[in-house]
């Protein structure tokens, strides 16, 4: 196998040109196994794209099921769907310290930032 066709947008080419790369193979919780077998520390437990930590087949599970029925949907205006209000809105809601809430989710540090705009906008115009 190798890595000569891969590189990450933030990759400096002049540090890795002649590099042998550490292939990942696999993980568990917070550690993971290079293709040789050596076990390094994922202290991230793969940051953005799994901070769940490797290997949790539970978690593996669920997401297959859900899958199933309905991979992802956006939630642009008016279009919610049952899991994003189910199992994640209403148990949100729930932990509130006051009542009748609304809550949002976002993919990231630019949605935060556009969502927290809004929230501060709408608050003026209500109050």
């Amino acid at each position: 196998m190798t890595a000569s066709h891969f590189c990450h947008g933030f990759t400096d080419m002049s540090r890795v040109k002649n590099v042998d790369p550490m292939l990942l193979g696999g993980g568990e919780g917070t550690s993971s196994w290079d293709a040789r077998g050596r076990q390094h520390p994922d202290p991230g437990a793969g940051l953005r794209s799994c901070n769940i930590g490797h290997g949790r087949t539970g978690s593996a599970d669920a997401a297959c099921q859900q899958m199933t029925q309905l991979k992802a949907y956006r939630t642009f205006g008016d279009h919610p769907n049952a899991p994003i209000i189910e199992a994640l809105s209403d148990r949100i809601s729930a932990l509130a310290p006051f009542p009748d809430t609304a809550n949002f989710c976002t993919g990231g540090d630019r949605d935060i930032t556009d969502g927290a705009n809004k929230l501060v906008r709408r608050y003026r115009e209500v109050r």
